[in-house]
Parts: C-alpha cells; sequence; structure tokens
C-alpha cells in the first residue's frame, strides 16, 4: 500500500487535511507516509468517511507513467505532416501556394 498517494493522489488531502479529519495528529500522517502501515480502525475510518472498498484502500499504488517508445517515430510524423498537407488541399485555401508548400514538405 502506498499510503501517501492514497492520501494526496487519491483522497487529495494534504497531511494537515487528513489529520482533521481522521482525528490524528501531523506527525502521525508523516510517519504513515514513510511507512504506509495504518491500523485497521483508520482503515475503517477511511473507507467509510471516503466510500472507498476495503480491497482498493489496503492495494493502493502510485499509477505508474508508461515511457514514450520511440519506435516508429518518423514514420509517424511523416503520415502527420502528409494528413495534415491532405487536409489543408481538401480545405482548398489557396489552390496554388498550398500545394506548393505540400510538395515540399512531402
Amino acid at each position: 500500500m502506498d499510503f501517501k498517494s492514497l492520501r494526496s493522489d487519491k483522497l487529495k488531502l494534504t497531511q494537515e487535511e487528513f489529520a482533521n479529519l481522521y482525528g490524528i495528529s501531523i506527525q502521525e500522517v508523516q510517519e504513515l507516509d514513510k511507512t504506509g502501515k495504518p491500523d485497521m480502525d483508520l482503515i475503517v475510518k477511511i473507507a467509510t468517511k471516503s466510500g472507498l472498498d476495503f480491497n482498493t484502500i489496503l492495494s493502493y499504488e502510485k499509477p505508474r507513467v508508461k515511457p514514450i517508445s520511440a519506435k516508429d517515430t518518423w514514420e509517424k510524423t511523416n503520415f502527420t505532416k502528409k494528413r495534415v498537407c491532405q487536409a489543408i488541399l481538401i480545405l482548398r485555401w489557396n489552390r496554388w501556394i498550398f500545394p506548393m508548400i505540400c510538395k515540399k514538405i512531402t
């Protein structure tokens, strides 16, 4: 359980807000942020006041950011440029300038 992420990301509470809402000291909240081990009474209070189920509280982990894949980046970029030029040509804003620009890009 990642208590700090549960408190700050899921419940959207600061340490002070959490302490006031759940009737514990800020020092206890700081300790919980470090250890991630609340007692069962506190888990019951969190479930009751937040509406989260026990499984969500006990298994909460901060969502991980997926790494960006650089594979096929140039192909995707060229495809995007071609699509933009096609859209411009379809709109036919300027019949002779945009086709010349698009020929240079593609």
